[in-house]
């Protein structure tokens, strides 16, 4: 859920909390924050502040995910069942 939230924001950053293991995981990144994004955490000497943003292993797991919930298969170069070669047809094999 969090993965999915940090996809439909446009900055692509996540919110609070528990993003630990994401970030461990590398589907998110620390960043620099911005005025306008949630901050993650704040540097105790600088007290710079952090944000969390999705990576592309963050955006792969989400489409990952979605395919699995919908049941959808990655499309494929082959049909399952076609044969290697079709044989000579007036219509290619159907899927």
């Amino acid at each position: 859920m969090l993965l999915s939230a940090a996809s439909q924001r446009e900055d692509r950053h996540l919110t609070p909390p528990a993003a630990a293991k994401l970030l461990d995981a590398g589907l998110v990144k620390e960043v620099r924050a911005r005025k306008d994004a949630p901050v993650w955490r704040r540097d105790d000497e600088t007290g710079q502040a952090f944000a969390l943003k999705l990576t592309a292993a963050g955006l792969k797991a989400i489409a990952a995910e979605a395919d699995e919930v919908s049941g959808e298969a990655a499309p494929t170069s082959e049909c399952r069942g076609a044969p290697a070669k079709p044989a000579k047809q007036a219509e290619p094999f159907p899927c």
